[in-house]
C-alpha cells in the first residue's frame, strides 16, 4: 500500500488477544497455524497476514477487505440500510485499519484497489478499450494513446475497484457493496440479538454530587478548561478530545504551573 495504517498497534494487539479463543468445527485445530501475523514485519505484512487469514477461512477477498478497510458514511455519503448493517455487524468481529493508505490487493484471480475511509492518499485509475486497468498513486504512469483509454477517475474514501481477470468483468463499489450487504439477513441479526445500551433501564437515581469538589480538582490539577473544553464535551456527547494545534503552553516538566500527571506523557 501507500501510506501507513495509523491504527497498526490495537490492530495487532487485537488480533494477537483473539488467538487464543480462534476455533472451528470445520478446519480441525486451528491453533498449528498460530501466531496469525509474523512478528517483527511492516504494517503492510500484517494486514497482508490477516487478509490472506480471512480468504483462506472462506471469505471472498471484498468480503475481507470491507471487514478491515470499512468505509464512512454520513450525509455526503449516505448508504443503504442493509450495508449499515453490514458494516456494524462486522465491527464485532474486526476492528478497522485506518490509514491514510491506499491499497492494491490480489488473490490471484481477483485484483483490485481501494481507499481507506480517511482518502489521504491519491489512487488514479484508468481502463482501456482492449480490457487493461491500471490503479496507480497519479495519473500517467504508464502511457497510453488517448484514443484508446475508455474509462478514467480516481478511487474515493472507502471505495473498492476490482476487476475478474479470468472472465474480464469489473466490479465497481456500489454493486459489489450491495451484494456483500444482502448475501446474509445482518439487519435481521442485529435487531435480534443487539442490545443497546440507551434502551437499558436500572430504575436507580444516582447521586452525582462530590464532597469537596472544587478541593479535589485542585489536589488533582484539573482546571476549568479541562472541564468546559475536554471532559464535559467527552461526556455528554462522546466527542473526541481534540484542541486547537496552536498550543503555545510549554512541556509539563518545563512549566511552572501544576500539571496533570498524564500531562507528563505522550502517546506515540
Amino acid at each position: 500500500h501507500n501510506g501507513e495504517i495509523n491504527t497498526i498497534r490495537g490492530n495487532r494487539g487485537w488480533m494477537e488477544a483473539r488467538e487464543s479463543v480462534l476455533s472451528t468445527p470445520l478446519l480441525g485445530n486451528v491453533k498449528d497455524i498460530r501466531p496469525i501475523l509474523q512478528p517483527d514485519m511492516s504494517d503492510s505484512a500484517s494486514l497482508d497476514n490477516v487478509l490472506e487469514f480471512f480468504v483462506m477461512s472462506g471469505l471472498s477477498l471484498p468480503h475481507a477487505m470491507a471487514m478491515l478497510v470499512p468505509e464512512s458514511f454520513n450525509d455526503k455519503n449516505p448508504i443503504s440500510e442493509d450495508l449499515k448493517a453490514f458494516y456494524e455487524y462486522h465491527s464485532i468481529l474486526m476492528e478497522p485499519w485506518d490509514g491514510p493508505a491506499a491499497l492494491l490487493f490480489s488473490d490471484g484471480r481477483y485484483a483490485g484497489g481501494m481507499l481507506d475511509r480517511n482518502g489521504l492518499r491519491p489512487a488514479r485509475y484508468l481502463i482501456t478499450k482492449n480490457d487493461m486497468m491500471v490503479v496507480a498513486s497519479e495519473a500517467g504512469v504508464i502511457n497510453f494513446d488517448p484514443e484508446t483509454i475508455k474509462e478514467k477517475g480516481r478511487l474515493q474514501p472507502g471505495k473498492i475497484l476490482m476487476v475478474d481477470t479470468q472472465e474480464g468483468q469489473i466490479y465497481y463499489d456500489g454493486p459489489l457493496k450491495e451484494q456483500l450487504a444482502s448475501a446474509r439477513p445482518y439487519r435481521q441479526w442485529l435487531s435480534a440479538n443487539r442490545i443497546e445500551l440507551d434502551t437499558l433501564k436500572s430504575g436507580r437515581r444516582v447521586d452525582n454530587a462530590v464532597p469537596d469538589y472544587g478541593r479535589k480538582l485542585r489536589a488533582f490539577g484539573y482546571t476549568r478548561e479541562d472541564i468546559e473544553r475536554i471532559i464535559a464535551p467527552m461526556c455528554t456527547a462522546g466527542v473526541e478530545p481534540t484542541a486547537s494545534m496552536g498550543n503555545d503552553t510549554p512541556l509539563a516538566v518545563l512549566s511552572d504551573k501544576p500539571q496533570l500527571l498524564f500531562n507528563y506523557f505522550r502517546q506515540q
